[in-house]
């Protein structure tokens, strides 16, 4: 495919797009691990002092897996989306850059969780970033949905609904999360919500395959 055939009546190629997004994915998600560390070196002598160090560190740690595997199901969502684009308009590449601000924000978000996880505004910043990030995917999802023009083939209503059904499941658990933390003011409370997304996700993709399943025996 020619760069004239990628390029939208805007300027913009998919591929500047995709390499924009990788990167700043990339970079987030390596910066979250950044915090993950002992936080007194110094003072572990023993087996069971850097034991204590360690369950002490839990928090962050499941702050960071959290956070590091919904960033990996964003970056998979964009790839999927984003394949079946030919040409791309400058309100896509909006949302997209509104979407890569939050996934930018999220190694402060988790880092903020982690240390102070039994604060219960931290754990609000923390699921309003990951809410926002499924907003942004919501909007970006729809507008590719609703403009087959910019695609090679149009997206499947399939692919579509399942997107929407792990989208609004992370919203949901956003909200959940702070529920919890709300109850059970102890670090990494909130955080475990998360996990609900291993759920979802896998529900989500038998649902897509249903879907393509049905619309290939109507075609038939």
């Amino acid at each position: 495919m020619s760069d004239t055939a990628t390029t939208s009546t805007a300027g913009f190629s998919p591929h500047r797009i995709e390499a924009l997004t990788d990167g700043i994915y990339a970079v987030a998600m390596t910066l979250l691990v950044i915090e993950l560390k002992l936080a007194d070196h110094a003072g572990i002598h023993t087996a069971n002092q850097l034991v204590d160090g360690l369950v002490h560190l839990l928090p962050r740690f499941l702050a960071w897996a959290m956070s590091f595997f919904v960033l990996a199901f964003f970056w998979i969502g964009h790839h999927r989306s984003y394949g079946h684009l030919r040409r791309i308009d400058t309100k896509l590449v909006w949302l997209n850059i509104a979407q890569l601000a939050f996934v930018s924000l999220m190694p402060f978000s988790c880092d903020l969780v982690g240390e102070h996880g039994n604060v219960l505004v931290s754990q609000i910043i923390y699921s309003i970033n990951m809410a926002l990030l499924a907003v942004f995917g919501l909007l970006i999802t729809r507008h590719i949905f609703a403009n087959p023009d910019l695609t090679a083939l149009p997206m499947p209503l399939g692919t579509y609904r399942g997107a929407r059904m792990r989208l609004w499941g992370l919203i949901v658990i956003s909200v959940v999360a702070v529920l919890i933390a709300m109850v059970v003011p102890s670090p990494g409370a909130g955080d475990a919500a998360f996990a609900l997304m291993a759920i979802i996700s896998p529900l989500s993709r038998r649902f897509e395959r249903k879907a393509a399943q049905q619309a290939a025996a109507v075609a038939a």
